[in-house]
């Protein structure tokens, strides 16, 4: 959960945390990631990032509302800020299971 903290805007820099896509600067106006720049972006996190960071964008990974998914930021107007925030406190099991399984790969450090 620490990991969240101050990491929720849509930058790349911090959607690419959460396995999400986001915002790079373009000529001074923001433009979505294409899902390369994200993977490629997300390599590095997994690569170098602080170990929290990393088990945290495993588990994000393995959530179907985050992998490649662009993150707009939260819009209290709309049923898909709804749907993200009800799909992260209660994840499906297959979620879970997928998540603990790339936990432990951080862990054993084999995702590299």
């Amino acid at each position: 959960m620490m990991v969240d903290k101050d990491t929720q805007g849509t930058t790349a820099a911090d959607a690419n945390i959460h396995a999400m896509l986001g915002t790079t600067m373009v000529n001074g106006v923001p433009v979505m990631q294409t899902p390369g720049e994200g993977i490629l972006a997300m390599s590095k996190i997994l690569g170098s990032a602080p170990l929290p960071v990393r088990i945290h964008f495993a588990q994000d990974y393995a959530t179907p509302d985050h992998f490649l998914q662009p993150w707009n930021g939260f819009n209290w107007t709309s049923f898909d800020t709804y749907a993200h925030i009800w799909h992260d406190m209660f994840p499906a099991w297959s979620t879970i299971k997928a998540a603990y399984f790339n936990t432990k790969k951080v862990l054993n450090c084999e995702c590299q």
